[in-house]
């Protein structure tokens, strides 16, 4: 069953466009991630979901309902904010009981209704305390509990971990996949982070310019990409600008790239992912000079020049005995990769 679909929604200010022609469906308990970069219209979209953005075209519907012109609590959505919008006179109990306030539940219900939503965050001994007396991460948890209290249809996350730092990122990250997957919470985050999108989603939209470039789960984006947009946006790719000559893929500086036989006429884009090349002093391959790198502990990222093109290669860090342990900026080396990891684009 479809709990959120969006059906050719618009939404323009003024002249300006942030959104056009945005479709797109979410199943009972599936969280998937709007990604892309600032200014793509994904928050327009979140926004307009939750009510607080009227669409200036097109149909919202939540659990088959249209809810296009409805106000914002009359659609039973949860919308966490990014800066956690908690009240600092209040409570921490407060904080989470303000939303069921608003709808006259009864001060017993809602005290009791609070301290549940706070157990599932494991912050209920917290209760009393105020927002100034939380550590950011537990701020970002009782911000969830307030959403979570209204037992929402749809739940909506609008770059939830980015005020966090990256240790507490990846805890409360892992909280909030929990969570949602327990609860079969259907859900709607807005991030800009990759990794946060490719390790918490069942599908992600990725958009660009207030359109879906591509939508699918992150497997899909991530070997499938649909054009050299997203080959470039999802995950870390080199991205060869090129043309086809008799049946070869070259550089602009005329560099053969290996490929499958038989490539269409008409690509444009060479894209391979850096883990998929291994990188060697010498052997078969693409001849390349080594011109940076960078240990990163468990791993080594090279850039390899070939011709005028730059190459980036992320291998495991050689040890003392590997033939790569010794290379210096200026050495000649081979790149190798199984042609199969290669995808042309037209676009």
């Amino acid at each position: 069953m479809k709990s959120l679909e969006l059906v050719n929604v618009c939404k323009k200010f003024g002249e300006a466009v942030a959104v056009t022609d945005m479709s797109m469906h979410i199943l009972k308990g599936e969280l998937v991630s709007l990604l892309g970069p600032s200014g793509c219209g994904k928050t327009t979209t979140l926004r307009m979901v939750a009510g607080f953005v009227e669409p200036s075209a097109g149909s919202i519907l939540i659990n088959g309902r249209d809810v296009t012109n409805l106000p914002p609590y009359a659609r039973n959505t949860a919308l966490v904010f990014q800066s956690y919008a908690l009240f600092p006179h209040m409570t921490v109990a407060q904080n989470v009981g303000f939303g069921l306030e608003m709808r006259k539940v009864g001060k017993a219900e809602r005290e009791e209704k609070s301290i549940e939503a706070l157990k599932r965050v494991r912050l209920d001994h917290f209760a009393d305390r105020y927002p100034r007396q939380l550590s950011g991460g537990q701020q970002q948890r009782v911000a969830l509990a307030r959403g979570l209290v209204l037992n929402p249809d749809v739940f909506l996350l609008d770059e939830p971990l980015s005020n966090l730092d990256a240790k507490l990122r990846g805890e409360v990250r892992s909280e909030i996949r929990g969570l949602q997957q327990s609860l079969e919470l259907t859900t709607l985050m807005v991030t800009h982070d990759q990794e946060e999108a490719l390790t918490m989603s069942d599908k992600l939209v990725l958009m660009e310019a207030g359109r879906v470039r591509q939508s699918g789960t992150a497997q899909d984006l991530y070997e499938q990409p649909a054009d050299a947009f997203v080959a470039d946006f999802v995950g870390r790719s080199n991205v060869v600008k090129g043309r086809v000559e008799d049946g070869q893929f070259r550089t602009a500086d005329g560099t053969v790239m290996p490929t499958m036989p038989g490539i269409q006429a008409d690509a444009q884009y060479y894209t391979l992912r850096p883990e998929k090349i291994s990188l060697s002093r010498d052997g078969e391959g693409v001849e390349g000079t080594l011109r940076e790198r960078l240990y990163l502990g468990a791993q080594t990222e090279y850039t390899v020049m070939v011709g005028d093109t730059s190459i980036s290669v992320v291998m495991a860090t050689p040890g003392p005995d590997d033939q790569r342990a010794g290379l210096r900026v200026g050495d000649p080396v081979r790149l190798d990769w199984d042609v199969a990891s290669v995808r042309l684009l037209t676009h």
